[in-house]
């Protein structure tokens, strides 16, 4: 497989800090898994479907990973990492 990240999720330069907040989970999973060999795919696709059910309970666990712990009072990033996970999902899905 031997891509990255950026290469796989066509990844743009991010202008705004909404937008930059797109990118924490993907950072989140590049720390997590190298991309060695399709074998990954399954553990990697478990893994955010973990992480989207936790966006969508505001799980206190997840709070301590989050942004939102730098901007407490804002939902926004919160919607911005789900939005990112699923795209994540829907493109591994189509690998």
């Amino acid at each position: 497989m031997n891509k990255t990240w950026r290469k796989i999720l066509k990844i743009k330069t991010l202008k705004s800090d909404k937008e930059k907040l797109g990118l924490f989970p993907i950072k989140r999973i590049q720390q997590s898994f190298a991309l060695k060999d399709e074998s990954e795919l399954p553990t990697i696709k478990r893994f955010i479907k973990d992480e989207i059910r936790l966006l969508e309970r505001g799980t206190a666990h997840y709070s301590k990973w989050s942004p939102l712990v730098y901007h407490r009072n804002v939902r926004i990033p919160r919607k911005i990492e789900k939005r990112t996970f699923e795209i994540i999902l829907k493109r591994l899905e189509k690998m």
